[in-house]
């Protein structure tokens, strides 16, 4: 699954573009209820089709999209790791399992090329 999040981070950009111009449709997409809410947002995205497009059958994410109890178990342990870990904000940064106090680019590169970073 690694290999697909890292192209949706790559098209970050366009997936925005996407939601962007389907605007009206994530807006009413975000107030369905939860076992809908989620693959409509997808949709409205376009999620769906660019995971498809990628190996991950529509189906397969609508199904993963509607299920209620395991998006809300996913919510709960991020919110119960964010709290244990102190990041209290985005981005958030750890080096070698340390949170890291900065939170731009200019202050986070000198930190990174210490610890070895080329």
């Amino acid at each position: 699954m690694q290999p697909l999040s890292d192209q949706a981070w790559a098209s970050l950009e366009a997936i925005f573009e996407t939601v962007n111009q389907n605007g009206a449709a994530f807006e009413a997409a975000s107030s369905l209820p939860p076992e809908q809410r989620f693959v409509a947002i997808g949709q409205a995205a376009g999620l769906i089709d660019f995971f498809a497009a990628r190996g991950l059958s529509s189906d397969q994410a609508r199904t993963c999209l509607a299920d209620g109890a395991k998006i809300q178990a996913l919510a709960e342990r991020s919110q119960k790791q964010g709290q244990e870990l102190g990041v209290t904000g985005t981005p958030t940064f750890f080096l070698n399992g340390k949170k890291l106090e900065v939170n731009q680019w200019e202050a986070l590169e000198p930190i990174l090329q210490q610890a070895g970073a080329r």
